[in-house]
């Protein structure tokens, strides 16, 4: 008698502006904004973006986890009249969801190019190794609209300015540099 599998929570077959991919053969999961042009991420993105990689973290078949995005941008950030609709539980608990890659036991790589901003950028910095290409421009504009960058990953970034991929060595925000077309 074989152990019984072990509990995976399960997820939907789609989601709100990105989708997922899992290749068990090798070992690997892909999770992929898709909510083109920009790539905006809505409150309710958040929320499934959290569940999605605590599943992925109990998934036996999963050894290694790539955030991505479709199309020529990372994130342009979230998407701001979702703050005034949501609930101050709610606002309570982005900093909890955006750092699901960081709680992520196994490791995850963010793959960014073009604009990464804002809440995308926070999603970068939650995960364990960042990859860019040489388009990629990293900022938290939120202070431009009166905000503070609110999703919890802001202390790990000095200075609120663009970021170009060959400051992001210096200022060690990507592991590597690549060409466009990562």
């Amino acid at each position: 008698m074989s152990d019984p599998p072990p509990l995976v929570p399960a997820l939907p077959e789609s989601f709100d502006g990105f989708r997922l991919e899992l290749d068990p053969k090798r070992q690997r999961a892909d999770v992929i904004l898709d909510r083109l042009p920009l790539n905006i991420v809505t409150m309710a993105e958040r929320e499934e973006l959290r569940a999605v990689f605590e599943a992925l973290d109990a998934d036996p078949r999963i050894r290694v986890v790539v955030l991505r995005a479709a199309g020529e941008h990372f994130s342009s950030g979230g998407e701001i009249s979702g703050f005034l609709a949501a609930s101050p539980e709610h606002v309570s608990r982005l900093a909890w969801n955006i750092a699901a890659p960081a709680r992520c036991r196994k490791p995850v790589i963010a793959a960014s190019r073009g604009y990464c901003f804002g809440v995308g950028f926070e999603l970068a910095l939650a995960c364990d190794f960042r990859i860019v290409s040489e388009t990629c421009l990293y900022s938290l504009p939120e202070q431009r609209l009166g905000q503070i960058p609110g999703s919890g990953r802001r202390c790990e970034v000095a200075k609120n300015d663009w970021r170009h991929p060959s400051q992001g060595h210096r200022h060690a925000l990507a592991a590597h540099s690549r060409p466009p077309g990562l």
